[in-house]
């Protein structure tokens, strides 16, 4: 088939190497799928001389035998490479094209040098490896990088302990579930999108620099060690999703919620917030989930939030949320809401039998394989 472009071989039992393969470099072949199979590190010679291939994937072959992926192989034409869920031994891509890596769960110990002379890389991921120690300064350097994950390794400081990391084109980063301490540098870029820092020990205030990112999506800071107040700004910005929960952020969530925003998702929960809920909440008519549980909040039940029209879950958990539930006044008809937790506080009173009758999305089943209730980017409330 030398007109063959498009191949598709995952999730066979193939095994050992493709020797039968015609690798010819007279072959038109641009994309070859071969993950979650059982080939060894002997296919990679053969498919070297496919001149003309863009796009591999050998991800996950359940093998004992070490991929051992070095620039002398060739791959010259290669744009995109899955690695990941392999044994590698040794790697050293000189692929002047390439422009996506994935190199997760690899048991990776350090960062591959050859890596920084990958001028056209946009997507690294090195996801559940075995990297320590310093992230090394080149990697924000790199002209073209989009997204960078180095999440569930061993690392905790940044080379030469910048204050600043700067980089032009970086739209996400995820530095989740490492060792970090110290404060989170200041994070410089234009085209900054998502920046996931959870699992960590980081402390000190929260940047303000995060605040000038114009395009800011989503900011999770969840289960480090940050004091502080919480920067007003963030309240006022693009920020769709905002987890901050499991700190030490300690004063007033600030009242100045304004109707364009975007915010989508606000998890404030297990800090040491004091004060009202803020009434400026109610501009945030996208806002799917609050969740300020743990807290010493100080307030009445906040009916005023009947009017966010997309609201599914509500916790006020752990406060000192006080008086009463019921009030003729302030008929409740949550339109969306499907989880509701006020326990532990100090509400009064009595509830009339009718008083879930316009929660009528309350009364929906959840189906038990969705298990946890998920809202937005990996937030859930169980």
């Amino acid at each position: 088939m030398p007109f063959l472009s498009f191949l598709d071989l995952n999730s066979n039992h193939l095994i050992d190497s493709l020797e039968t393969m015609n690798c010819s470099s007279a072959s038109k072949l641009e994309r070859l799928f071969l993950g979650y199979n059982r080939l060894n590190g002997r296919i990679l010679e053969p498919l070297s001389k496919l001149t003309n291939l863009k796009y591999l994937n050998l991800a996950s072959q359940n093998t004992t035998d070490p991929i051992n992926f070095v620039s002398s192989l060739g791959f010259k034409s290669l744009e995109e490479l899955h690695l990941f869920r392999n044994a590698i031994s040794r790697i050293n891509i000189g692929s002047p094209n390439l422009n996506t890596l994935y190199l997760n769960n690899c048991s990776i110990n350090e960062f591959p040098t050859f890596i920084k002379n990958l001028q056209n890389l946009e997507y690294l991921q090195m996801r559940n490896n075995r990297l320590k120690g310093e992230v090394p300064k080149w990697l924000w350097s790199m002209p073209s990088l989009i997204r960078l994950s180095l999440s569930h390794n061993s690392l905790d400081s940044f080379e030469g302990s910048p204050k600043m990391l700067l980089n032009s084109s970086l739209g996400w980063l995820d530095l989740s579930s490492n060792a970090f301490q110290g404060s989170l540098p200041f994070i410089t870029s234009p085209r900054l999108q998502y920046v996931v820092a959870s699992y960590n020990s980081f402390t000190g205030d929260i940047s303000l620099s995060l605040c000038n990112q114009g395009d800011l999506r989503l900011l999770d800071l969840s289960h480090n060690n940050f004091s502080g107040s919480i920067p007003s700004c963030l309240t006022n910005s693009s920020v769709e999703y905002l987890a901050l929960q499991n700190n030490n952020l300690i004063g007033r969530l600030a009242n100045i919620f304004h109707k364009t925003g975007s915010l989508a998702t606000l998890d404030v929960s297990h800090n040491q917030i004091t004060g009202k809920l803020p009434r400026s909440l109610r501009n945030c008519t996208n806002l799917v989930m609050v969740n300020v549980e743990g807290n010493t909040i100080t307030d009445t039940f906040p009916f005023w939030l009947k009017e966010l029209p997309y609201l599914k879950v509500l916790v006020l958990r752990s406060n000192m949320f006080h008086g009463p539930i019921y009030s003729l006044q302030h008929p409740l008809s949550f339109p969306q809401l499907r989880i509701i937790d006020i326990s532990r506080n100090r509400f009064t009173g009595s509830l009339p039998q009718n008083y879930f009758v316009n929660w009528s999305t309350l009364l929906i089943s959840i189906p038990p394989e969705e298990g946890d209730m998920y809202v937005g980017y990996g937030f859930r409330y169980s």
